[in-house]
């Protein structure tokens, strides 16, 4: 589901449901009293650097009173090394019909399945260039033996899942 905290106009939070107890890592009791900006959490980007804590849609809906939608981050937590991966909306509901001071509405819609089909898109595409790159090896005229194979030995780890720490020697006997 979609998981919802309510800051109050100073950014502080003061209700949440379940869903965002779960994206943040706390319970509603932990969780009410912090800013979103708190260090408990860190924001990342797409590639998984740090997200400048000015350009989250929070702070920017607070500052602007714009209304903020769809912007994928990732949540990383002090209790966990793995990144939650969400969309992220923000904006000020309407107070004059509670009788209350404006709030801002924190969304959290899951984007797991987004980030991890990115992922496996990214492994398939290595691996087609790898077969291009192999066909392409295979039909050069003239090419001894030992420059096929030291040429094989750099094409093909680059197709593989961890292609940065990834190394291959054949031996032929």
């Amino acid at each position: 589901g979609h998981g919802a905290v309510y800051l109050s106009a100073d950014g502080y939070i003061f209700a949440s449901n379940p869903a965002a107890e779960f994206f943040l890592g706390l319970s509603s009791h932990a969780l009410h009293g912090r800013k979103i900006t708190d260090p408990f959490w860190q924001w990342v980007r797409q590639d998984a650097s740090p997200f400048e804590i000015e350009q989250h849609p929070a702070l920017i809906a607070l500052t602007t009173g714009e209304r903020v939608s769809n912007q994928l981050m990732g949540i990383r937590t002090q209790n966990n090394e793995a990144i939650t991966w969400v969309r992220v909306s923000a904006f000020f509901e309407d107070s004059a019909a509670h009788q209350s001071p404006p709030h801002l509405c924190l969304i959290f819609e899951d984007a797991s399945d987004q980030k991890d089909l990115e992922h496996k898109l990214k492994e398939r595409v290595k691996e087609l260039n790898a077969f291009y790159s192999l066909t392409a090896l295979i039909e050069l005229e003239h090419i001894t033996l030992e420059v096929l194979y030291q040429r094989l030995a750099e094409i093909l780890p680059k197709s593989w899942q961890h292609d940065h720490a990834a190394c291959a020697r054949i031996t032929i006997h």
